[in-house]
């Protein structure tokens, strides 16, 4: 219902059309009802994290997929910031640790951490975190 109501299905064939290659997205979809609304929102969203091109069998760049999805008016879970990952792993924690972009009132579940050009490692795949916030986890996160 909520990719429905978003136009989704619309936008990715305007997004296919234009590009000549078929993309899916990977998303979230928040609200009422999906693991107890933590952000406390009044109604159900989906937000984009990713932009995969089906046939090239890739992930897109991150700068690509923020221009794609805004130019097809996708809804992309909020950034935070852009940094150069030097920070100890204590710093990184503690980075996450902050008010939702989506709900000012309710604690963020963390932060997301990607490389600008996609980028994977031979043992652990596809370079991508997510450090969890501390007092998301201490207020009954999961």
């Amino acid at each position: 219902r909520t990719a429905r109501a978003e136009g989704l299905e619309v936008k990715l064939g305007q997004l296919a059309a234009e590009t000549g290659k078929e993309f899916a997205i990977q998303a979230e979809i928040i609200g009422p009802g999906i693991q107890g609304n933590k952000l406390k929102l009044a109604d159900t969203r989906l937000y984009a994290f990713n932009l995969f091109e089906i046939r090239d069998g890739k992930y897109i760049d991150c700068d690509r997929a923020v221009k794609l999805m805004d130019k097809f008016n996708i809804k992309r879970v909020p950034e935070v910031s852009r940094i150069v990952l030097d920070h100890s792993t204590d710093n990184i924690v503690d980075m996450a640790v902050g008010k939702s972009s989506l709900n000012n009132a309710v604690e963020r579940e963390g932060l997301v951490f990607r490389p600008f050009n996609e980028q994977t490692d031979d043992d652990i795949g596809r370079l991508s975190f997510k450090a969890i916030s501390n007092k998301f986890l201490l207020k009954g996160g999961d």
